[in-house]
């Protein structure tokens, strides 16, 4: 065997054990968030002394399911939890994605009334991420929660297979579709 072709196959091992080890902290994290103990955490940040987390059943799937949005400290009841029966995640979101070369958008909104609530993952090459949650009341900004990034776990790419519609992410403070 050659030297380059054994050393290619060492990396790629690399590579496979160290993509297994992330997924394992990934699943595992020791990050603090306020899902239960039966669900999944599909986005986890701290934003100060508070946490948002976007929980879901163990059991998600384009036709089984829920996700469940939490906001507030830990150990208590969360300040926001939307929505509050266990509803097919497409009813109660709207998704928005967009790969593109150098990064990618996400966006994971729900409405209250006159006001709206995304979570907004913005991941680039050539400028700073930005994670976190946009309040906007009446289609204007009304607060822009930033995510600590050192407190934060992230799997919003999951949602592309659970029959949601979707759209493109739209600009923050105009009227959602």
């Amino acid at each position: 065997m050659s030297f380059f072709r054994s050393s290619a196959l060492i990396i790629l091992a690399l590579v496979s054990i160290n993509s297994v080890l992330a997924s394992e902290m990934y699943r595992d994290g020791d990050e603090p968030d306020l899902c239960e103990e039966n669900e999944k955490v599909l986005f986890n940040c701290g934003i100060g002394s508070k946490y948002l987390s976007l929980c879901s059943s163990k059991d998600l799937s384009p036709s089984t399911g829920y996700i469940s949005y939490r906001f507030g400290e830990l150990d208590k009841k969360p300040e926001l939890e939307y929505p509050t029966d266990n509803v097919m995640p497409k009813d109660a979101f709207v998704y928005s994605y967009n790969p593109y070369a150098k990064g990618n958008s996400i966006q994971l909104s729900f409405s209250m009334g006159q006001y709206t609530y995304t979570v907004d993952v913005q991941s680039h090459v050539y400028r700073p991420d930005w994670y976190g949650v946009v309040v906007e009341k009446e289609s204007e900004i009304s607060s822009r929660l930033k995510c600590d990034l050192d407190k934060r776990r992230f799997g919003l790419m999951l949602l592309d297979d659970l029959g949601f519609t979707v759209h493109r992410p739209r600009d923050l403070g105009t009227s959602p579709k």
